[in-house]
């Protein structure tokens, strides 16, 4: 397995969190690479809900893949990024398909084991099928697997550009924006976003992630 050189992983963490600071100097080393040296944040409040990172405050939010858009779901996003986003705020999206689904198909299959019976004989066949399917095509003549698709959303201040207070006000709104438009949304707290990490396939090999990270759009 090929390892990614040290600029790429600090590529890779800054577009993915919007810090390109490296964490406060003087962690100890315990003889092989930890994840807190690339956390980029160095503190969460729990009652905002707010990132403090080296020098700049931020969120997070999942959000459900969009289905059954269209065009006046397009001009009410357009307008809203246009107009209701403050000019030093970054907004970065990441948006990729997880071959973690076991969690999917458990909120499938249990009510159906409890049934009991041929609904339950069904939910064992299909469980064991959509599985298989997350590391093996279920298709012979071409890639057809079963994914989870997820969409992060993250937006940052730096540091004296914009204060707590509006960065509340900004995730509010979108938080708002998106539920009238019947999309879910979840809030991400540090457990999540090392979850996310783990995810994304964090085993020291971050190149081959590149290409899950969006381009950052700043304002």
């Amino acid at each position: 397995m090929a390892t990614a050189s040290q600029p790429a992983r600090k590529s890779w963490f800054a577009r993915l969190f919007g810090d390109e600071h490296a964490p406060d100097e003087g962690t100890p080393g315990h003889g092989a690479p930890m994840l807190a040296q690339w956390l980029p944040y160095r503190s969460f409040d729990p009652k905002t809900e707010i990132f403090y990172q080296t020098d700049s405050i931020a969120f997070a939010l999942e959000v459900a893949p969009l289905t059954g858009a269209d065009e006046r779901t397009g001009e009410i996003l357009a307008q809203f990024l246009s107009e209701a986003m403050p000019p030093c705020s970054r907004l970065q999206i990441l948006s990729f398909q997880s071959p973690r689904v076991g969690q999917t198909i458990a909120r499938y299959a249990l009510p159906r084991y409890a049934a009991g019976g041929v609904h339950k004989k069904i939910a064992e066949h299909r469980s064991r099928m959509l599985g298989h399917g997350a590391w093996n095509s279920l298709a012979q003549d071409g890639p057809f697997h079963v994914r989870q698709h997820r969409c992060i959303l993250s937006v940052s201040f730096k540091l004296g550009k914009g204060s707590v207070e509006e960065l509340v006000t900004v995730r509010d709104s979108i938080t708002s924006l998106l539920q009238s438009i019947n999309v879910d949304v979840s809030r991400y707290s540090p457990v999540d976003l090392i979850a996310l990490i783990d995810d994304c396939g964090f085993r020291g090999d971050l190149a081959r992630c590149s290409d899950l990270i969006a381009r950052g759009i700043p304002r």
